[in-house]
């Protein structure tokens, strides 16, 4: 069996076992009924909570991680994690490091950043 074949087959064992654990959970998610009211007070909750919980999210699983991918793009880009509780209440997360690196790295005068 070459390596990919091993891959795939790995990678098929997975997803058949993800699928089988959402088939088995199915059944008890669907007899549990929300009501409306119930539905658009969880909704408000995240939605009054969404800025503190990116925040939490961005703490935690980015700058708190030293080895992330993300936290390297948000040095490249300038941004430290008091920038993101400083532009949280204005923004989306994209709209937040844009709104940072466009702060910090204003559009060049001329038409073409190449011409001299």
């Amino acid at each position: 069996m070459t390596l990919m074949a091993h891959r795939d087959s790995l990678t098929s064992l997975v997803d058949v076992t993800i699928g089988a654990r959402f088939l088995r959970r199915l059944p008890a998610f669907l007899r549990h009924q929300i009501s409306p009211d119930h539905a658009r007070a969880t909704l408000l909750h995240r939605l009054e909570r969404r800025e503190a919980d990116f925040l939490t999210n961005a703490r935690r699983a980015v700058y708190e991680q030293p080895g992330s991918p993300y936290l390297q793009l948000l040095q490249l880009a300038g941004c430290e994690y008091g920038d993101l509780e400083r532009l949280a209440p204005r923004t989306t997360a994209s709209g937040k490091i844009l709104h940072l690196h466009l702060e910090r790295h204003p559009a060049p005068k001329t038409a073409s950043p190449l011409k001299r």
